[in-house]
């Protein structure tokens, strides 16, 4: 039979340490998957790490469009008074520090 408690803290349901509760949850298929992904160290090393990767060069590729897109914007806001001199001194104080 499924146990359940309410916590105190979310108000939640959780269950307690029950196998067959778990399996009622997951289904069969994803359960033996992680138990085949658990049961080794070095396969779960493996997909943390590639995990790890794919998310870092997710991140630079996106921070790379975003930013090629934002002076690409900046770029056209040159040519107007205020905006253009404030944008003319950043890019000189940038080409100072390098």
């Amino acid at each position: 039979m499924l146990k359940k408690t309410k916590t105190k803290k979310s108000g939640e349901l959780v269950l307690k340490k029950n196998p067959q509760a778990l399996v009622s949850v997951i289904a069969p298929e994803e359960l033996l998957d992680y138990i085949r992904l658990a049961s080794s160290p070095w396969k779960t090393f493996l997909f943390n790490f590639l995990r790890g990767t794919a998310q870092g060069v997710g991140l630079i590729l996106g921070t790379a469009i975003v930013l090629a897109i934002v002076f690409k914007i900046a770029d056209q806001f040159v040519t107007y008074p205020v905006i253009g001199e404030w944008l003319q001194r950043i890019g000189e104080n940038m080409a100072l520090k390098k």
